[in-house]
């Protein structure tokens, strides 16, 4: 049987999986944006004005630990540089999370 503290622990995991998923659904959306438009994710980064470095892997996670998440902003100018709109962004999201999309 578990106690109070132990199932009040393993309920912030569960709730937490959906989070961490987002997060790298939304990483690789923007991977595949990119990639259907023959760019690595520099070079996505600089068609969309940002700095080269800005989406690299390395940058998702800060060193403590906390997500990095990309800003309406940013999506928007990634969405304009590749002549997208936010529906095919939330379908690329989509797809990652069912496990259809085609991958980075």
């Amino acid at each position: 049987m578990l106690n109070r503290k132990t199932a009040m622990s393993e309920k912030k995991m569960t709730a937490a999986e959906p989070y961490l998923a987002a997060h790298a659904n939304v990483w690789r959306a923007i991977d595949q944006l990119a990639k259907e438009a023959g760019l690595t994710t520099s070079g996505l980064a600089v068609r969309a004005g940002l700095n080269a470095t800005a989406f690299n892997v390395s940058k998702r996670v800060a060193k403590n630990g906390r997500m990095r998440w990309p800003s309406t902003e940013t999506v928007f100018h990634i969405l304009a540089a590749t002549n997208r709109d936010a529906y095919d962004f939330a379908e690329l999201v989509q797809r990652q999370a069912r496990g259809d999309g085609h991958g980075a």
